[in-house]
């Protein structure tokens, strides 16, 4: 899909660089007067200079809130303008989008991956079909609680994330049975089960992955050479934990990159290369189902099976 295109894009690109100015006009003020008022409270330690400082202080953390906020909402504005638009354009008018919809939390639990969040968000959820292989797409971020007492014996309650990036789930439609798990860098809670570990005739696999399945016979049904080798492929383009979890006759892609997808980056242009990251996110499980040929009949019901 071309620039010219999209309806409304110039005037959104007018309105960036706006935003872009403001928000950093804001942020500058806002930076100046903590440093001011700063040396204020400093060097003049009396009630006038306690409240000039607090005063100032705050105006200054609002100033720097509203700098962050405005450019926040524009990416919101662009959102909801742009990318269903880009979604139907790209992958078709059949794909389903929900800003605020996600893999259900409690089918993401039973993979035992990591620790069961006592929190958590996702967004940006998409579900489609793609050669004949379905699948679903959604950003996650899960969160522990953490509950933590000062010296006076006041409690703290927090949440931080241990898990912020992407989640697929392909449906290869073929009852395979097959138990498996390929983990780099595990979280907090993982637990394989009754699941065994094994390992691959390639050294460097064994060096980036831990593999557990009901036996190896049944891994290495999946775990071919050529297959091996995607996955490390895969694995350079991420930091971070990584899981490919076979269960329930679905391919489970786990990736903790802290990173938010399908995000417009608001300091950098409106144009086709912001577009085509966009367009990169969107094509993941797609480029996953022609890498490791989720649609071929191996993984797979043949039409006869299915008519």
């Amino acid at each position: 899909m071309e620039n010219d295109k999209i309806v409304g894009l110039e005037e959104l690109e007018v309105e960036r660089q706006s935003v872009k100015k403001k928000s950093a006009t804001l942020k500058t003020v806002g930076g100046i007067l903590v440093l001011v008022f700063v040396l204020v409270f400093v060097f003049l330690r009396s009630p006038v200079g306690m409240i000039l400082g607090f005063m100032g202080s705050v105006v200054a953390f609002y100033l720097l809130f509203m700098g962050s906020s405005i450019k926040s909402n524009f990416a919101k504005k662009f959102k909801s303008q742009v990318l269903t638009k880009l979604i139907v354009s790209e992958l078709g008018p059949d794909a389903i989008y929900e800003a605020n919809g996600g893999i259900s939390i409690e089918e993401i639990n039973a993979l035992h991956a990591f620790q069961r969040p006592d929190r958590f968000r996702q967004e940006d959820f998409i579900s489609h079909i793609y050669n004949g292989v379905p699948y679903e797409l959604c950003d996650t971020v899960l969160e522990e609680k953490v509950v933590t007492t000062d010296g006076r014996g006041n409690t703290h309650v927090s949440y931080h994330p241990y898990f912020r990036g992407r989640m697929v789930k392909i449906d290869y439609r073929k009852n395979l049975n097959i138990d498996l798990t390929i983990v780099k860098t595990p979280l907090a809670g993982f637990r394989p089960g009754e699941l065994t570990k094994f390992q691959t005739e390639l050294i460097e696999f064994n060096e980036t992955f831990q593999c557990y399945a009901k036996n190896a016979e049944e891994g290495f049904y999946i775990l071919t050479p050529s297959f091996l080798n995607k996955l490390l492929e895969f694995e350079k383009y991420y930091r971070g934990s990584l899981y490919f979890i076979f269960k329930y006759n679905c391919l489970y892609i786990l990736i903790n990159d802290n990173r938010d997808s399908l995000e417009l980056n608001v300091d950098h242009p409106i144009d086709e290369s912001q577009l085509q990251r966009l367009k990169s996110d969107l094509f993941l499980p797609s480029a996953i189902i022609n890498e490791l040929h989720l649609d071929s009949k191996k993984f797979n019901k043949t039409e006869e099976t299915l008519s």
